[in-house]
C-alpha cells in the first residue's frame, strides 16, 4: 500500500520575500515613470489641466502605457519562477517515492517510512474504512503485517504518478501502488498523498489508500 503526507506550514521562503522587493520596486518604478510622463511632452511642458485637450489626451495615455508596461514586468518573473519552482517540487517528491520504493523492495520497511513520512504524532493514514494517527503507530503496522516471521513484504511499485502543486511548500501526489507477492494473491489499489515540504524535505503528511476491491 502507499503512505501518508507532511508537515506544518513553512516560513515565508526566499522566492515569497523576493517577489515582495520586486513588487515594492516596481510600484515605486511605476510612480516615477507615471510622473514622468504626466509631466512631459514635445517641449517639456506640463500638460496639466490648463493645457490644450490634445496635449492632456497624450499624457493620460502615456502614464497609461507606463503602467500597463510596469504592471507586466510586475506579474512576468514571478509567474515563471513559480513554474520553475513546481517543476522542481514535482521531481523532488518523485524522488522521494522512487527512493520508498526501491527501500521496501531491499526489505528495508523502516527506511521507507524515514524516507517518505513526516515523523510526527499528527501523520494520518486512512485505508479500508481506518484511520490511523502517528508516525510510530504507522512503523509498527507495516512491520506487523509485511515484516513479522513468515510474512513475505512483496515487490512494491509505484505507476501512474502526477504531482499537483496546491500551494508554496504543498503538493498532492497520487497514483497506483501494486505488491506482488511470490506465494499469495497480489495486491494493488490507488493512493492519494498530502506532501509538504519540511527542514527534512518533502514528506507525507496524510496518506489515503484504497485497496482493488
Amino acid at each position: 500500500m502507499r503512505a501518508p503526507l507532511l508537515d506544518r506550514s513553512p516560513t515565508p521562503s526566499p522566492l515569497d520575500r523576493g517577489r515582495g522587493a520586486l513588487r515594492r520596486g516596481l510600484l515605486a518604478g511605476l510612480r516615477a515613470r507615471w510622473l514622468s510622463v504626466a509631466r512631459s511632452r514635445p517641449g517639456g511642458a506640463w500638460a496639466g489641466p490648463g493645457a490644450p485637450p490634445l496635449a492632456r489626451l497624450r499624457t493620460r495615455l502615456g502614464a497609461a502605457t507606463a503602467l500597463a508596461g510596469a504592471l507586466a514586468g510586475c506579474y512576468a518573473a514571478p509567474t515563471s519562477t513559480a513554474s520553475a519552482t513546481d517543476a522542481d517540487g514535482r521531481a523532488a517528491i518523485e524522488l522521494v517515492l522512487r527512493a520508498q520504493e526501491a527501500a521496501w523492495n531491499r526489505g528495508d520497511i523502516a527506511e521507507f517510512m524515514a524516507l517518505g513520512y513526516w515523523r510526527s504524532p499528527e501523520l494520518t493514514f486512512f485505508s479500508g474504512g481506518e484511520d490511523s494517527r502517528g508516525y510510530q503507530p504507522m512503523l509498527d503496522r507495516y512491520l506487523r503485517k509485511y515484516q513479522a516471521p513468515g510474512q513475505d513484504p512483496g515487490k512494491l511499485s509505484f505507476t501512474r504518478l502526477e504531482v499537483v502543486p496546491l500551494a508554496q511548500g504543498v503538493a498532492l501526489a497520487r497514483g497506483r501502488w501494486d505488491l506482488d507477492f511470490a506465494a499469495q494473491p497480489d495486491a494493488g489499489g490507488l493512493f492519494s498523498l498530502v506532501v509538504r515540504r519540511t527542514e527534512s524535505g518533502w514528506r507525507i503528511v496524510h496518506d489515503h489508500t484504497s485497496v482493488d476491491g
